[in-house]
Parts: structure tokens; sequence; C-alpha cells
């Protein structure tokens, strides 16, 4: 019977261990704002839009984001139109646990018929650290984009990665 209970407490105190460890990584995300052709920020769930998306585990799922979840983007750095609608507006939005590990994921939007097809490149980073993006698009225009995240915007806030990425980082591709 003693042997049973020494096996329990170690059981136990084994899993607090293990729970322990999942809890160093509060997860990383990634808030998009959606503009429309004009360049005007847009709800997300708007019947107009609609988006899919791609590429390895969690990170390739997105779904409609709003201030419920606005903890994502707490702290970061940006331009005062975003932040405010931030409180009333939808994003699109995709996250998990820890990082990113360094994985592409592609975002399709469709608006009216028009295709645009964006790809986002995460820091390659394999351990514990989480990070918060928040990135805004360029004015709606069918083609392929991709942008580099893989570089701080305000590493200050977080660690090596991380933070508000202007829509004037978004690069064209073939």
């Amino acid at each position: 019977m003693r042997q049973i209970k020494t096996l329990l407490i170690i059981l136990f105190v084994g899993f607090l261990a293990a729970s322990a460890h999942a809890q160093l990584c509060p997860g990383s995300h990634l808030t998009y704002f959606v503009r429309d052709a004009k360049g005007k920020l847009m709800n997300a769930n708007s019947t107009r839009l609609s988006f899919t998306g791609s590429g390895k585990g969690t990170y390739a799922e997105w779904e409609i984001s709003d201030h419920t979840t606005r903890y994502r983007t707490s702290g970061l750095k940006m331009p005062t139109k975003l932040g405010t609608f931030l409180k009333t507006g939808k994003m699109l939005a995709t996250g998990g646990m820890c990082n990113f590990g360094g994985e592409a994921s592609t975002l399709k939007l469709t608006l009216r018929g028009k295709t645009m097809e964006l790809t986002f490149k995460y820091p390659s980073v394999r351990d514990t650290r989480s990070g918060n993006f928040a990135v805004d698009s360029l004015p709606f225009h069918e083609g392929k984009y991709e942008i580099d995240l893989s570089k701080a915007t305000d590493a200050a806030g977080f660690e090596d990665y991380g933070g508000f990425f202007a829509a004037t980082l978004w690069k064209k591709v073939p």
C-alpha cells in the first residue's frame, strides 16, 4: 500500500512539473488588418470577403478576431487609426502555442471576384519564446505578396521578434 501511495505522489508531482513547463509559452499570434481596394479598413466578417489559409500546423488556420482577443496586440506600437479600429472592428488572426518555428503560411483573400494571395514569412525560433504580430494590409489588389516578419519592429517589448508591421513592408512577388 505504501508503494502505491509513493507511486501516486511521484506521478502527481510529475504531472505538475509537465503542466508548469507547458505554461512557459503563452503563444504567438498574428493579427491582420484587412483593407478594401481604396485602402479603407474593413471588417473581416464582411459578406464581400472570403478567406482561406494554407501552410503547416496551426498557423495555417485563420479566424475572424475582434476586441475580445485584443490582448494579442496589447502593448504593440501601431498607428492610432488601427488601435481605434481594433476596439470595434473585425480582423483576421492566426496563432498557436509557443512560436512560429520559421514556417510560412499563406492567406488567400477574395473580394468581389478578385484574389490577393499573401505569404507571411515567420521568424525561426525553436524555444519557448512567444511574440505578437500586428500586420497592416496593402489596399486590396489582385496578385501575390509576401512580408518578412523575422525582423522585430519592437524588440524591446517582444524579445527578438514581433511588433507592428506596416503595409509598406509588403513585397509583390511573381
